[in-house]
């Protein structure tokens, strides 16, 4: 019995010990300990949920959209926390909303019934996702996402470039620029719902996500669609397989267009493929930053080098015969005229008439290493640093120790080498600004969010590549092969300087049936502001770059000089009234259609009044037509006066104007100035119809869509 007391004493102790031991651990826990276990416990409730940036927007020279970032939802469903009773019911709310079959979604959910995260539709508007949250379906969350959009189809698509199935820029300017255009994620840490959605009054930090950078193009998108229209027409009518054409600023490097046809529109992704399913790679991709053969317009470098050398001048005689014997081998010039005698000729008529013979003669005078080094100082054997992905140098300019006298005879002549189109367009440039070496780019700046420049292009010289004065000397000989051989290219309004290429294009040793046309050239010749390449690829025999390419130049480089509002140097002359003779009964002047010059930028109006023959006579204040007298169609004699009333520039609203007759590229610049943006409904040429219809009120922003036709109204 006493030992029995004992243990159950010792017992008592025991449990006494123990159960202070416990209150005491409890104790220390809550006093010294409290904050480190909370700190654990709030830990394993909370969760980070990452928050997207969106994509930055990629904008032309005037801030016209060429990629954005359209903000939308992806529909998310967690069928773990959706009874299954529900799921025929949130499958039939979301079935019309979504545009798919209320069955399949109802299948969808049942088969994944433990799923926290299941995908139903992505990319869902703004407004559509809006309706859903409003219905307020167990289960169902909305996910922040965008798309990126090219507003301008086809323009500009193989600088543009494209993203990945993750929204990373993996070519073009979307690839370079990938650090600045894809923004900053943020996230929060917070207790989260099922959909990654913070609840209220847990968050404990919150880093929001920072947008991507704007960046601001050099391009003219409105000229891009002026030179893809044009080399459409060339491709269509020389049955040439591709073409392209290049406008570059000679002081600054800015390319200011850069147009490659065929194209794709990165909006529609059947249109980069070809009929048998594969992927069409020259509608993509920039083959401005790819070596071709450049052709005759490279004599213009061996001419400078072998002025600045002082190897010849402009007085300088140069034996032509021909034809000229160089390893075993025999080169002709063009026209295949030998002659009996050699004809001695000037470097300015060698040029003119593009001569083989006369330019190996010249290249022969200057020794292989002083070649081989302006060749280096021009650019030629690097890439040119254009901000652009995959740029290559020239081909055929390395092992100059294995070079023949064929291959250095060639070379002279533009021959059996392959430089970049962007690396012809620089070299005219140094020609056309005095001598230096400038850095071809295609954005100028990149904004922040707050509008403010964070970087700017450098725009300032390399190096000076030749004196000012054989800059000179190159561009008065580039403006005689104008004005004395090839009259298609002069430029309306301006004087001009340039040099025609036609170049073979061999393929596994054979020389091919077709080759490439070429023109190199810059304006205005009295103070160069704008240097231009034109390339035509494999057309149809001969295809002569001074028939095919020159004429487009012609074409191509007055838009350019009028864009940046270069005066014209050399206006085109007005004829002389013609006197009717005496005696002869004067016949009355055929009357003209009065055109529509309602809700028109005032100078617009000016002009299409004036191009009709009529006069203008303006009253009132403000931006635009709001009236006109006569009415549009009413018929008045030529220099009729035609009374305009302006008016301000509606804020949120604008009257549409009649589009008809305009280019594409006059209807861009108009709809940019009146803050409307402008889709190309099909057809090229001219405007012949357009929705809304003029005089309609709609809120400013809209689209205006043209269809264009050959014939103009």
């Amino acid at each position: 019995m006493t030992a029995l007391r004992r243990r159950a004493k010792i017992l008592r102790f025991v449990l006494t010990a123990v159960l202070l031991f416990m209150v005491g651990r409890l104790g220390w826990f809550h006093v010294m300990e409290a904050e480190e276990v909370l700190a654990r416990e709030e830990a394993r409730r909370l969760q980070e949920a990452s928050l997207a940036p969106v994509r930055g927007a990629l904008l032309d020279r005037s801030g016209r959209p060429l990629a954005v970032s359209i903000p939308q939802r992806n529909v998310v469903a967690s069928p773990f926390h959706m009874e299954a009773r529900n799921f025929a019911r949130v499958a039939e709310s979301l079935a019309p909303l979504l545009g798919q079959d209320a069955f399949e979604l109802e299948r969808l959910l049942r088969e994944n019934p433990d799923s926290q995260y299941l995908v139903l539709a992505r990319g869902v508007d703004l407004a559509t996702a809006e309706e859903i949250a409003g219905l307020m379906l167990p289960g169902i969350s909305l996910e922040e996402t965008s798309q990126r959009v090219y507003p301008q189809g086809e323009a500009a698509n193989q600088i543009i470039g494209y993203l990945d199935a993750d929204g990373v820029g993996v070519y073009g300017l979307e690839a370079q620029y990938e650090e600045a255009l894809r923004g900053r994620p943020g996230f929060v840490r917070a207790e989260l719902t099922y959909d990654n959605a913070p609840i209220l009054g847990t968050v404990r930090s919150n880093i929001p996500a920072e947008d991507g950078y704007t960046v601001i193009s050099t391009i003219d998108i409105y000229l891009q669609r002026t030179f893809e229209e044009a080399l459409d027409e060339v491709i269509a009518r020389e049955d040439a397989r591709r073409a392209l054409a290049i406008a570059m600023d000679v002081h600054t490097g800015e390319i200011l267009a850069l147009a490659m046809r065929p194209g794709a529109d990165l909006s529609d992704r059947s249109s980069w493929v070809k009929e048998d399913g594969t992927l069409d790679v020259e509608r993509l991709t920039n083959w401005a930053v790819t070596p071709l053969p450049p052709g005759s317009s490279f004599k213009t470098v061996t001419t400078a080098i072998a002025l600045e050398e002082g190897l010849i001048d402009l007085t300088t005689l140069i034996p032509d015969s021909g034809q000229i014997e160089i390893d075993g081998w025999t080169i002709t010039n063009w026209d295949r005229v030998v002659h009996v005698e050699p004809q001695m000729r000037t470097i300015a008529q060698l040029l003119q008439t593009s001569s083989n013979v006369g330019l190996i003669h010249v290249g022969q005078r200057i020794p292989h290493e002083t070649f081989q080094r302006y060749l280096q100082a021009f650019g030629f054997t690097e890439p040119t640093g254009l901000d652009f992905p995959h740029e290559a140098a020239a081909n055929g300019l390395t092992n100059w120790e294995e070079k023949r006298a064929i291959d250095w005879a060639n070379i002279y002549i533009g021959q059996h080498l392959e430089v970049t189109p962007v690396q012809m367009v620089r070299a005219a440039a140094v020609f056309a600004n005095g001598g230096k070496l400038v850095r071809p780019h295609l954005v100028s700046e990149i904004r922040d969010a707050n509008g403010e420049t964070v970087w700017k292009a450098p725009t300032e010289p390399l190096r000076t590549v030749i004196s000012e004065q054989t800059a000179a000397e190159v561009r008065q000989l580039m403006v005689s092969v104008i004005e004395e051989a090839y009259t298609q290219a002069k430029v309306p309004g301006y004087t001009a300087g340039g040099k025609t290429g036609t170049a073979q294009k061999y393929e596994g040793g054979r020389e091919k049936e077709r080759g490439l046309g070429d023109f190199l050239g810059f304006a205005p010749a009295t103070e160069p502001r704008v240097a231009m390449f034109v390339l035509i690829d494999e057309p149809r025999p001969p295809g002569y770059g001074g028939t095919i390419a020159a004429p487009l130049f012609a074409k191509l480089m007055p838009e350019v000089l009028r864009a940046l509002g270069v005066p014209p140097d050399d206006p085109e002359e007005v004829a002389e009234p013609q006197v009717e003779p005496a005696g002869e009964k004067a016949q009355e002047p055929a009357r003209v259609a009065v055109p529509d010059a309602r809700f028109l930028p005032a100078d617009w109006a000016l002009q299409r009044l004036r191009d009709a023959g009529l006069q203008p006579k303006v009253s009132g204040e403000g931006k635009v037509v709001t009236a006109q007298k006569p009415a549009p169609g009413a018929e008045a004699a030529p220099g009729s006066e035609v009374e305009l009333t302006l008016g301000p520039l509606g804020g949120e609203t604008v009257t549409v104007p009649d589009f008809s007759g305009l280019t594409l590229a006059d209807a861009g610049r108009l709809s940019a100035e009146l803050g409307l943006l402008l889709k190309q409904g099909g057809g090229a040429g001219f405007v012949v119809e357009q929705s809304p219809a003029p005089g309609t009120a709609v809120p400013s922003g809209s689209v205006i869509t043209v269809r264009l036709s050959t014939a103009r109204p």
